[in-house]
C-alpha cells in the first residue's frame, strides 16, 4: 500500500506523529495500513519472524486494539487503554493503541481520549485512529491528529504510483492525478517547470486567501505561455473550490492543504459562485480569447466578494 510510504518517510527522518487519523472510503481496508505501520514501528525492536502475525492476530502486548461494542466506542473501552498503559510494560518498546471506526465514539469516551491523547504516559505512544466518515469524527480529534487519505488501489493509480517519489510534494501529486488519469501523461507533467509553477500558485494562492495581490496576478500572467496550461489553471482552480465546497458540506477532500482558517471562512454562496464564474470560463476556451485579459478579469471576479 503506497500510503506507507508516508511513514516509512516519516520514520527515517525522526518525524513520526504521535496521532494519525486514517481516513478512506467504505471498503477501503485501512486495517491493513494499520498492522503495516506498526509493523514498522515494531519491527526494530521486535525481531520476531512472525511479528507481522503477532499484530494482525491481536496477540501483540504493545499493542492495544478498541473497536465499537455494538455501534459505540464506550468510555469504559478507553478507561481500560489508559488503565493498560499507565503499567510498566514488560518490554523496552513503543506503545501503539489502535482505534478503528473512531467517528462512532460516544462523547464521555472522546473526553476520556483527549486527556489520555494530551497526557500520554511516555513519548513512545502512537495512536492509529481509523474512520470511513470523516466529517463524523470529532474536531478536537482531527485537530490533534495527523490525517492519512487511504485510496483503493485502482482509485488514482497516477496518485499512488507517484506518491512513492519521496522528492515530489503532495499537492503537485495531487494535482497532477486530477488532471489526468494516464500515468505516462502524469510522469510527464511531472517535469513540466511551467505546470509546477502554476500549480505553486495555486497552493499560494489558496494558502494566502486574504492577502494575494496584483503583484501575484502579473506574476502567473508571465508563467502562462500557452492556452492549454491556461486551461489547466482554470480546471484546478475549479476543482480547488469545489474541494473548499465539499469541506464546507462536512464531506471529506482530497486536497486538505488549502484547509486553512482563512478559506474555512468563506460562505457557501460565495464558493457557488466562484464554481459557477469558472466552468463558464472553461467554456468560453473553445473560442478565441486574449489570455491574458482573461486571466486579469478572472482573478478580480473571484477576489471580488472577499
Amino acid at each position: 500500500m503506497n500510503a506507507l510510504k508516508i511513514f516509512e518517510n516519516a520514520k527515517k527522518n525522526n518525524r513520526m506523529s504521535h496521532l494519525y487519523l486514517l481516513t478512506g472510503k467504505v471498503g477501503v481496508n485501512k486495517m491493513d495500513l494499520v498492522y503495516d505501520v506498526c509493523h514498522l514501528i515494531l519491527k526494530d525492536y521486535d525481531k520476531r519472524e512472525n511479528l507481522i502475525e503477532l499484530i494482525k492476530n491481536n496477540n501483540h502486548t504493545q499493542i492495544h486494539y478498541i473497536k465499537p461494542d455494538g455501534n459505540v466506542i464506550k468510555k469504559d473501552q478507553i478507561l481500560n487503554l489508559q488503565q493498560t498503559f499507565s503499567k510498566t510494560s514488560l518490554v523496552d518498546a513503543p506503545r501503539i493503541y489502535i482505534i478503528e471506526d473512531v467517528d462512532l465514539i460516544s462523547t464521555s469516551a472522546a473526553n476520556s481520549l483527549l486527556k489520555f491523547m494530551e497526557e500520554p504516559e511516555n513519548a513512545l505512544i502512537y495512536g492509529l485512529l481509523t474512520t470511513s466518515n470523516q466529517s463524523s469524527v470529532l474536531p478536537t480529534i482531527t485537530s490533534r491528529a495527523q490525517i492519512i487519505r487511504v485510496l483503493a488501489k485502482a482509485e488514482n493509480v497516477v496518485y499512488n504510483t507517484l506518491i512513492e517519489n519521496e522528492e515530489l510534494d503532495s499537492y503537485l501529486v495531487k494535482s497532477i492525478s486530477l488532471i489526468t488519469n494516464d500515468l505516462t501523461e502524469g510522469e510527464q507533467l511531472v517535469n513540466d517547470e511551467n505546470l509546477k509553477l502554476v500549480i505553486e500558485f495555486i497552493l499560494n494562492y489558496f494558502s494566502n486567501y486574504k492577502t494575494f495581490s496584483i503583484i501575484d496576478l502579473n506574476y502567473i500572467n508571465n508563467i502562462i505561455v500557452d492556452r492549454k496550461l491556461y486551461h489547466i489553471l482554470i480546471e484546478l482552480l475549479l476543482i480547488n473550490y469545489e474541494q473548499l465546497l465539499k469541506h464546507s458540506l462536512g464531506e471529506e477532500v482530497f486536497i486538505d492543504e488549502i484547509i486553512n482558517d482563512d478559506t474555512k471562512k468563506l460562505e457557501l454562496k460565495y464558493l457557488l459562485k466562484n464554481i459557477d464564474l469558472l466552468k463558464a470560463e472553461l467554456i468560453k476556451q473553445s473560442s478565441y480569447i486574449n489570455i491574458n485579459l482573461s486571466l486579469d478579469n478572472l482573478m478580480l471576479k473571484l477576489k471580488k466578494e472577499v
